[in-house]
């Protein structure tokens, strides 16, 4: 019985080793896509994202930022967990393809520049052990698309001026902190209503 275990158990973890070195191996052979500081990998091209999406990757220990032109994020439609998410950019019109992440890790999740209204496509997410952090999107009129956005690190939203409600975080109950600044056209947080409010600092600048 303890051989049987024991046999599982090592093929257990040989799976997730040979795993997390595919997409290693992935990123070191994969031309447009390379390892920044920390556990960042950067993707510069747009035919690196679309080898990527070919892989399947379901789970990815390191933090990805998206750093060419795209206007959607299709190439991320087979992702569940991710350490963290960059996206940013004036040329990202919609959210759709991360529809299947559930939880993102403590790299947290950093969309800034980006031409949304909302944050449709993330309808399935559930934990961020991060920050949410979101800036300077000038259309981003409400957070709609995060209703299973359960608990979060930190919330930040900043210089988003079209934003009129939090409409979307009515699920989330434990989060550290929260600020708002330069949104001058929000009107009211009562999304928050469910938040546990022990220990969490809400901030609201303009």
């Amino acid at each position: 019985m303890k051989k049987i275990i024991s046999s599982f158990f090592m093929f257990y973890f040989l799976c997730i080793n040979v795993h997390a070195q595919s997409f290693e191996n992935f990123v070191n052979t994969t031309e447009g896509v390379e390892f920044g500081v920390r556990d960042i990998v950067i993707f510069r091209t747009k035919s690196a994202l679309d080898r990527f999406d070919l892989q399947g990757f379901k789970s990815v220990d390191y933090e990805i930022d998206i750093a060419c032109s795209v206007s959607n994020l299709s190439f991320l439609n087979k992702l569940e967990y991710v350490k963290g998410l960059s996206i940013y950019g004036k040329s990202v019109i919609s959210l759709q393809g991360v529809n299947n992440i559930r939880k993102i890790g403590k790299g947290g999740l950093y969309i800034s520049e980006v031409n949304i209204s909302d944050l449709d496509g993330f309808q399935n997410l559930e934990i961020i052990e991060g920050s949410l952090d979101i800036k300077h999107c000038l259309n981003l009129k409400s957070l709609n698309g995060l209703q299973k956005l359960n608990r979060c690190g930190q919330l930040s939203v900043k210089y988003c001026p079209s934003l009129i409600s939090l409409r979307g975080l009515e699920s989330l109950k434990y989060v550290y902190s929260i600020e708002f600044d330069g949104c001058e056209s929000l009107s009211t947080i009562s999304s928050l209503c469910g938040l546990n409010a022990i220990g969490c600092v809400i901030e609201i600048l303009n």
